[in-house]
């Protein structure tokens, strides 16, 4: 994927509108929407522990008895490979599904769309689909119901990783933007909190990525959306970690994660992220883990380029005055990050970095860097710094 054909697609395309529910009992609201869009046959894309959810047990009851056929599909790991896709995609096939729910985060929601890809474009593997506008007939209906913090439920993308090639993949065209998306507290406060933990953080360090991305400042909706979940995951993330249980606080960070995601699509991919990824080919790190750590040193390192941005944020978070000058806003936005982060005490990355393997990790980001438009990309010296800082944490 060359960083022009990014450009010139996050610049000219355009992205039809989603339906979104933000309600208990969702699963009515549901069967409303695929009575209208004469859906029948259903793929759901889930993975074990969601199956066994007494909401899930419900909703596949309810559609059951409102006479749907319903097929499902269990992920086999928590990371989205290319052979659960090839396997959905199958079943999907198989039985003529119509429609395809995913009930769950970013592995099963990508999973769908990807599915829904190779389904309407049998002509065209996954490989052939990746990078930028390779897809070329639109997906089935798509519906997304929320387990966790996901940002790939507003995305007009998706990811998969090849592991006998510790390679990632990454799809963007606008038809892999889902039709529906609910979050509905039934689902979201049944999952483990470490998981919508991790998947918010992890929409918190998108979103303020996607604010000082250059082309922001372009499509200035989209970087409204940026601002609105990163004041949102500041004001509820520790309300979130305190008191797990509470539904409003749940969806307020739900609908914080759907903002990232919009804010995302003219942005692609930032440094706390690539890392993230290079880390996983490397190591085989768990898929979010990562983010906790690794954004605050990205931050430092792009301090600055983005003073001026950050200072922005700091005020508008209500860290500090509209008077402060403006380095010392930027420096008070990224130690109150840093702040909220530890105190939310996740789990650290599972994994040692070597220091031979420093160099390797900076190319890998730097390869992966090139795709994007930076207008201040981190230097190998200062991304080599920021892996030998995440080395010794």
């Amino acid at each position: 994927m060359a960083k022009r054909s990014f450009v010139r697609y996050a610049t000219k395309t355009n992205v039809d509108p989603q339906k979104v529910y933000i309600e208990n009992k969702a699963v009515d609201s549901i069967i409303e929407e695929l009575t209208e869009r004469g859906s029948r046959r259903l793929l759901v894309v889930c993975d074990n522990a969601v199956r066994k959810l007494r909401p899930f047990e419900k909703m596949v009851d309810k559609l059951l008895s409102e006479h749907y056929r319903v097929f499902i599909y269990c992920q086999t790991g928590n990371t989205l490979v290319a052979g659960d896709i090839e396997g959905a995609a199958k079943i999907c096939h198989e039985y003529n599904c119509d429609t395809i729910i995913a009930v769950g985060g970013m592995s099963e929601i990508d999973c769908a769309k990807l599915v829904g890809a190779m389904v309407n474009n049998p002509d065209s593997t996954l490989q052939q689909m990746s990078g930028v506008n390779k897809i070329k007939n639109d997906i089935p209906t798509v519906i997304c119901i929320c387990t966790e913090n996901s940002v790939a439920a507003t995305t007009s993308s998706a990811e998969f990783y090849i592991p006998d090639k510790h390679q990632w993949v990454n799809v963007y065209s606008p038809f892999l933007t889902p039709h529906i998306v609910v979050y509905d507290a039934e689902f979201s406060s049944r999952g483990a909190l470490e998981i919508s933990m991790i998947s918010a953080v992890e929409a918190l360090s998108i979103a303020i990525e996607s604010y000082i991305h250059p082309l922001s400042l372009s499509f200035p909706e989209y970087r409204a959306s940026s601002k609105i979940a990163i004041t949102s995951a500041i004001k509820n993330l520790e309300k979130l970690a305190s008191n797990p249980t509470d539904a409003i606080v749940r969806n307020q960070i739900g609908v914080m994660s759907f903002y990232a995601g919009l804010s995302s699509r003219k942005s692609g991919l930032g440094y706390s992220h690539m890392i993230e990824h290079a880390l996983i080919s490397k190591y085989g790190v768990a898929h979010g883990t990562g983010f906790a750590t690794v954004l605050p040193l990205v931050l430092s390192a792009q301090m600055s380029d983005y003073q001026e941005d950050f200072a922005e944020l700091a005020r508008a978070a209500h860290f500090c005055s509209a008077s402060l000058d403006t380095a010392s806003a930027a420096q008070v936005f990224v130690d109150n990050i840093r702040r909220i982060l530890e105190k939310l005490k996740l789990p650290k990355m599972a994994c040692s970095i070597a220091r031979d393997d420093v160099a390797s990790i900076v190319n890998e980001v730097e390869r992966m860097a090139k795709n994007y438009s930076f207008k201040n990309p981190l230097d190998s010296r200062m991304l080599t710094h920021t892996i030998l800082m995440l080395s010794q944490m």
